[in-house]
């Protein structure tokens, strides 16, 4: 008895030393942690701000477009026109008037030269003129503002407005999943501990029992010999080396819980250390799950926002059967190393306003295409949202029956557990005055620890049943 005494201290402080360091946290508080450092969530939020980033882009549409623009050229030559032509006969006189008073000066003598100009005679000539010199600077201000563009800007809004929501679901996703992990965890490090005192209390019967045995044998008794003290005795070991891998799992369930938390190089565990049995209850209501279903679910409504989006993509592409209209204004200055030619006061600087209709007649049957391709998506997630909606009914039918399973199961594994003590402790008593043989006593001790360890892992799975209602519904249930 000492032995065993001494055995259960280095026990417990084997699987407590670490305690007197260990964080403990509720799992309010291990929720918090996990939602504050989660990478996934951090993605989700920077993806909601990007989609709101488009979304801003998007509305930019129902503003004018102002261009500032600024060039300098310079030509290899200056821009010039040459003029060639022939002259008609009607203004031979005249000119040839012209060119001898250019010759001679006298208006007299140009005129008797002219007159000696015969009718049917006409004259070629030619001009070179200078219209703008090598060096140019223009400085350009445009305004373009659509009015109507058949509906495909604000098609275009509403995508990137409901593409916002569609990215915040995804938020929300990954919220449930890490608070879906960590509840996980908090119940199977509640089971195991529970699996762990249960362990350790089912060795330190054994040792009674091997105790109990070995006096028995000793004593010459009549049921009891030699190979049944071997049996306890490898009975004891059997469950200390149990008791190790039980540890074992306890660690691991720490270490992955600081991990997910952040705190790697921190022994962290959950200060609750037993079930809540006042959350365990049998009145859930199928047809209020249903319903919950189809009000909550995360993939249900993110697939009807793709639908909606769809809807858009189809009126955008309707778009393009219709006219654009429109509204254009531009102011200009210019500089130019002539002052002549083109190069006038007025043509230095102008305005000019217009309005410009534009309607696709024929483009290769590219928009018929474009809308049928945008159609069958449309149908095609339609029939996703049917496979989705059925799955998380077939889901929630199959979770509900098993819960319903489970709450029965916990009932009967406390019966039994009940019954199995009692089995123990009349076994024990009959061992004691040798009325009973020691595989019996074994055996009644086996079913007190399997049934004890089995209504925990019943609890357990109605806990664990529980959260997956919960994440299919994406609604809090405990």
């Amino acid at each position: 008895m000492k032995f065993f005494i001494l055995f259960v201290v280095i026990y417990t402080s084997t699987l407590f030393s670490q305690e007197k360091t260990t964080v403990k946290l509720t799992l309010e508080e291990a929720i918090k942690i996990a939602l504050m450092k989660s990478d996934e969530k951090k993605i989700a939020k920077i993806n909601y701000d990007i989609a709101q980033s488009k979304y801003n882009q998007a509305l930019s549409a129902n503003y004018p477009k102002l261009d500032l623009e600024f060039n300098i050229l310079r030509r290899d030559e200056n821009m010039n026109i040459n003029l060639i032509n022939k002259l008609p006969s009607s203004f031979n006189k005249m000119l040839f008037f012209v060119f001898s008073l250019e010759k001679t000066n006298n208006i007299v003598q140009a005129g008797k030269m002219a007159n000696n100009v015969k009718d049917n005679v006409s004259f070629d000539y030619s001009m070179e003129q200078d219209l703008s010199g090598r060096d140019l600077g223009i400085f350009d201000f445009n305004l373009t503002y659509p009015l109507y563009t058949g509906g495909k800007i604000s098609s275009i809004i509403k995508q990137a407005k409901i593409n916002t929501k569609l990215v915040k679901s995804d938020i929300r996703l990954a919220k449930s999943d890490i608070v879906f992990g960590i509840k996980k965890l908090y119940y199977t490090y509640i089971l195991t501990r529970n699996i762990y005192i249960s362990t350790l209390n089912s060795l330190e019967q054994m040792y009674l029992i091997k105790d109990l045995t070995q006096k028995l044998y000793m004593g010459e008794s009549l049921n009891v010999n030699k190979t049944d003290y071997l049996k306890t005795k490898m009975a004891v070991h059997f469950i200390e080396a149990k008791l190790q891998d039980i540890k074992s799992n306890l660690n691991t369930i720490q270490l992955t819980l600081a991990s997910i938390l952040g705190m790697p190089d921190e022994n962290v565990g959950f200060s609750d250390t037993k079930f809540n049995l006042n959350k365990i209850h049998n009145n859930i209501d199928f047809n209020i799950l249903i319903e919950s279903l189809k009000t909550n679910n995360i993939n249900m409504k993110k697939m009807n926002l793709q639908l909606d989006i769809s809807k858009e993509l189809i009126k955008e592409s309707k778009a393009n059967y219709l006219p654009k209209v429109l509204f254009y204004a531009n102011t200009q200055k210019q500089y130019n190393s002539l002052d002549y030619g083109h190069n006038t006061e007025q043509n230095k600087k102008s305005w000019t306003i217009g309005l410009l209709a534009k309607m696709n007649l024929f483009s290769g049957f590219k928009h018929t295409n474009t809308l049928l391709e945008k159609r069958l998506y449309k149908k095609k997630l339609e029939t996703y949202s049917k496979i989705i909606s059925k799955t998380n009914i077939l889901q929630i039918k199959q979770l509900f029956n098993q819960q319903k399973i489970n709450y029965k199961n916990i009932i009967t594994y406390k019966k039994i557990s009940k019954i199995a003590k009692e089995n123990l402790t009349l076994s024990l008593k009959a061992y004691r005055i040798d009325m009973i043989k020691t595989r019996d006593l074994l055996e009644a001790q086996l079913y007190k620890s399997k049934a004890t360890i089995m209504y925990y892992k019943a609890i357990h799975k109605y806990f664990f049943t529980n959260i997956q209602i919960e994440r299919v519904l994406n609604k809090e249930l405990m």
